[in-house]
């Protein structure tokens, strides 16, 4: 018995010509599952206008429902409210809420709702925005060249780098700060593990 599995390729490679007008004219798109083999594909990819990785985070799937049932029985003994608004007639029942119910179902799913992400801000996850970086990262070693030549160069060398970087940003269209300031990042990530390595190497 066979299954259709679909596996996600996050990391797609575009690259192409500007046209006269500034339009971007794709010559190459390609989607990887590993950022080294989108890394090697940019390589290839020299002497267009553009080239660059995309990231796409995977659909996330809706977080499972809840079932009445379920949610009655986290209320187990009337642990919290009384689930029938009759069974305690008398005044004065320590604090025992007669909700019944129904109102124990909207209390609850009221609640759910409240603690549920949307989908804005599950698609603007931390874990997405460093995966760019990462990608990115690994695109600047294809550029100039990995640890040994990160090694090459002191703080201030990185501080030139983002500075560098920061006011490229004044010059860009808002369309692209964003990945501009991935580009700081993962920059920043470089100097980091440059200083880590030269401080394990004392």
């Amino acid at each position: 018995m066979s299954t259709n599995t679909t596996i996600h390729q996050p990391f797609t490679v575009v690259a192409g010509k500007f046209e006269g007008d500034g339009e971007r004219n794709y010559k190459y798109v390609d989607s990887f599952a590993d950022v080294m083999d989108a890394v090697r594909a940019l390589d290839t990819c020299k002497g267009y206008h553009f080239a660059e990785i995309e990231y796409r985070a995977a659909p996330q799937p809706s977080a499972k429902a809840l079932t009445d049932e379920q949610i009655l029985a986290l209320n187990h003994g009337e642990r919290y409210f009384s689930e029938s608004p009759s069974k305690y007639p008398e005044a004065g029942h320590g604090t025992q809420y007669h909700c019944g119910a129904p109102g124990l179902l909207k209390f609850a799913r009221a609640l759910l709702a409240a603690e549920q992400p949307s989908e804005g801000k599950r698609d603007a996850s931390t874990e997405q925005v460093c995966r760019e970086v990462v990608a990115e990262r690994a695109r600047q070693t294809v550029l100039w060249g990995g640890p040994e030549h990160d090694d090459e160069h002191t703080n201030n060398d990185f501080l030139r780098f983002i500075h560098y970087q920061m006011n490229s940003i004044a010059h860009d269209t808002p369309d692209l700060h964003r990945a501009r300031f991935v580009k700081i990042a993962a920059l920043a990530v470089a100097a980091v593990e440059r200083i880590d390595r030269e401080g394990a190497s004392e």
